[in-house]
């Protein structure tokens, strides 16, 4: 009987543990220029153990994890001849350990947004290969591409679309003529509806689906302030209508905004923030909590470029050292890189 109530005690402990430590646990995915060009890093969740995954000289960006953990999609201007740098950006996909990179668009027009289907058999992109910026969908293996939508060259278009959770929507900026707004649409492309539509003098973007598929972050900023943005949280309250509301961050009101993405457990939202120092814009990821309300920066190297981090919920450690519980104060004398 005692062993027994010894085993629950120690399973209760670690319950409580593991879940004190949610936001420490996976890895995030990120984009940094700290090694004098865009390459794509990843470190723990709370901030430690940094690793440059490409090390090229061409311009790898915006990275986006599998489902599985074991695969980052992202887009780099690396040409087939290794000698010519620059080149039309293409979407590659690597392990997460950074081998086995594999090219799956290698077209001459300009590939870029991947964004992975929830069960990994697909993936979303933009692309400007038959004369507008249309969306697109492959196979994972850069396979079977079909075009869902049909803009017209120099008009509005599609920008940044993520599926939803359960495979079936897709979000998206839709950049019009007066604006761009938050729309959905199927994933074949039709039934199409908006989010938050456009309001004339701002443009609204870069939108993300929590975990549970019931709300949608997106971005809100004034035309002639781009990135000096407000953090919206739109719910769906039924199928087809949302209802929006600001995000206090407790950030200063010129605090720049660059990509957003949410923890898996939908409790914890990362994005790229920062400020302009003497004309140089400055950029570092950081982690808002919305129990707590707190806002926690978690890299801040000399080069201060680091922005579009993506969060997967793998690998996780097994060890009892994985769920050992770690204050925010820690965190934050400790995690920056």
């Amino acid at each position: 009987m005692q062993r027994f109530v010894f085993l629950l005690l120690l399973f209760l402990l670690f319950t409580v543990l593991g879940g004190q430590a949610t936001a420490s646990n996976g890895k995030i995915v990120f984009e940094t220029n700290r090694d004098g060009n865009a390459e794509i890093y990843v470190m723990d969740a709370s901030g430690g153990n940094l690793r440059n995954l490409t090390q090229h000289p061409a311009r790898d960006f915006r990275p986006d994890w599998s489902p599985d953990g074991k695969q980052i999609a992202f887009i780099s201007n690396r040409s087939k001849n290794e000698e010519i740098l620059v080149g039309d950006d293409d979407i590659y996909v690597m392990d997460a350990s950074g081998g086995n990179l594999r090219n799956l668009t290698n077209h001459d027009a300009a590939d870029w947004s991947p964004d992975w289907s929830p069960d990994g058999k697909q993936i979303l992109f933009l692309s400007n290969r038959d004369g507008g910026i249309n969306t697109y969908i492959m196979d994972a293996d850069g396979q079977d591409v079909r075009r869902l939508t049909n803009y017209p060259p120099d008009g509005e278009f599609a920008d940044n679309p993520v599926w939803s959770p359960d495979g079936k929507w897709i979000v998206f900026e839709w950049v019009q003529a007066g604006g761009s707004g938050i729309y959905v649409m199927n994933s074949n492309g039709k039934d199409v509806h908006p989010v938050s539509p456009p309001v004339a003098g701002f443009s609204k973007g870069h939108a993300e689906w929590s975990p549970d598929g019931t709300q949608i972050v997106y971005f809100a900023w004034k035309d002639n302030k781009v990135w000096a943005g407000t953090l919206i949280l739109a719910t769906r309250v039924r199928e087809k209508r949302w209802e929006s509301e600001r995000v206090a961050l407790p950030v200063p009101e010129e605090f720049l905004l660059n990509t957003v993405c949410w923890s898996p457990d939908g409790k914890h939202l990362l994005f790229g923030g920062g400020h302009k120092v003497h004309r140089r814009t400055l950029y570092d990821v950081y982690r808002y909590t919305f129990e707590t309300k707190e806002l926690v920066q978690l890299t801040n190297h000399p080069a201060r470029v680091d922005f579009a981090p993506d969060w997967s919920a793998h690998a996780l450690s097994v060890s009892p050292e994985g769920n050992i519980a770690t204050y925010w104060g820690q965190i934050k004398a400790d995690g920056k890189q």
